[in-house]
């Protein structure tokens, strides 16, 4: 198998390698500067693209680090990786160049905003059975450091809102600048998401009143869901216990900040954990860290905004697998709506089970409704150009099409 060609951006050369015979793949080429130090908690800042003459050669064969977990289960508390984790991996044709104009897929990858990473979802098989597109998969901050939030951070003083959504535009805006040198056309990205990847194909469709668009021309939304954004001030509990968590004793929230900046990034990460998982059984998503109401990327409730015509109007596609929320805890209606919605009224809960007391799946079909198919049919409606699906196909080896059943498809399937 002959060498990967080394691609030459100006202002540094990356070597990947040939992952197949058909398929070459770029690892871990940053988009932005280390989010590090005093960069904790802040908007990414665009990686040094200035020209110079012969610049150095970066391997880019390996995977890198993927960012800093939250906790993907209760078993399995989070802490693993790496803040310096702002790079995407380039899946390119054998005879990609810079005139192929190669359509090019950009991927953000699930896990609740919590977890989750590039490396698990390759693409390389794609690239064998259609050669002809170009694929980005792209890391972003996770948990509280993607999404630590706090009123007073909306001027921007002392720290940034919905700085993981920031990482996935500014790898949009490197790919709109870099990627024609791996073969791809910028004037021809779709994105691509599943589950909370899916949340954020939505937030980028509603990002700034849909005035994102020249980012991207199209976007494929697998099991998208109503994203729980809440007001700031709904989340300052979680701001406070996540600082109880790290024994932070500091009065002033400029004190806090720099104590939150200081401490080992998986010390944040796992006392981030602890403050979500207390809280998960009924108010899970009060406490958990997620995207939120800024008053500028997200200047109003997502579907709000769809509703208005406030978002990019690209083709899209949308679906949901049969068997959303199958895989939901056993517990008492009450318990399992509050986990989701935490501003239920009892009366709502009652009304939702008498709806759907003769169905099999009780409270399980009413979340599946509530949070992914309601998001299904609003994307139908307000979309000029929009193609419903319903995935059915179980898994390999189960019966059931549960949430993320239609990864093993997307992956282990092509494989």
């Amino acid at each position: 198998m002959k060498a990967a060609p080394v691609i030459d951006l100006g202002y540094a050369k990356y070597r990947g390698r040939r992952a197949t015979s058909r398929c070459t793949v770029y690892l871990g080429v940053p988009y932005a500067e280390p989010p590090l130090g005093d960069r904790r908690f802040r908007r990414p800042v665009p990686v040094k693209s200035t020209a110079v003459v012969d610049p150095p050669t970066h391997d880019a064969s390996h995977y890198p680090n993927f960012a800093v977990q939250g906790a993907s289960a209760v078993s399995e508390p989070g802490g693993a990786g790496s803040e310096d984790c702002l790079k995407v991996d380039l899946y390119i044709p054998d005879d990609a160049a810079p005139t192929s104009r190669y359509p090019v897929l950009v991927y953000l990858h699930g896990g609740g905003y919590r977890f989750g990473a590039p490396k698990n979802w390759p693409f390389y098989h794609w690239i064998d059975s259609r050669p002809r597109v170009v694929i980005v998969s792209v890391y972003y901050r996770l948990s509280a450091l993607g999404f630590l939030s706090h009123p007073n951070f909306k001027d921007g003083q002392l720290a940034d809102l919905n700085v993981g959504l920031y990482d996935q535009i500014e790898a949009l805006k490197w790919v709109k600048q870099h990627i024609s040198k791996f073969g791809g056309d910028p004037e021809k990205v779709t994105i691509c998401g599943q589950s909370a990847g899916a949340s954020s194909v939505e937030l980028q469709l509603t990002a700034f009143g849909g005035k994102n668009k020249d980012l991207f021309r199209g976007a494929i939304a697998q099991s998208v869901y109503r994203t729980p954004v809440f007001q700031l001030e709904q989340k300052q509990a979680a701001f406070k216990e996540l600082l109880e968590e790290v024994e932070c004793e500091y009065q002033t929230l400029e004190e806090q900040m720099h104590w939150l900046r200081t401490i080992n990034a998986v010390e944040l990460a796992q006392a981030a954990d602890r403050v979500y998982l207390r809280h998960r059984p009924t108010q899970g998503p009060l406490y958990d860290w997620k995207p939120v109401l800024d008053g500028d990327l997200i200047p109003d409730y997502p579907t709000k905004l769809l509703q208005a015509g406030l978002f990019a109007d690209v083709p899209v596609i949308v679906g949901a697998t049969t068997d959303e929320s199958l895989s939901w805890e056993e517990a008492p209606w009450d318990v399992a709506l509050h986990g989701q919605w935490p501003f239920l009224e009892s009366d709502d809960i009652k009304t939702l089970e008498k709806a759907y007391k003769e169905r099999s799946l009780g409270y399980k079909e009413a979340g599946g409704d509530g949070i992914f198919r309601s998001a299904n049919l609003v994307f139908g409606k307000v979309f000029s150009k929009a193609w419903l699906y319903r995935y059915n196909q179980p898994a390999s080896g189960t019966t059931e099409v549960h949430h993320s059943a239609d990864n093993w498809h997307m992956f282990k399937g092509t494989r």
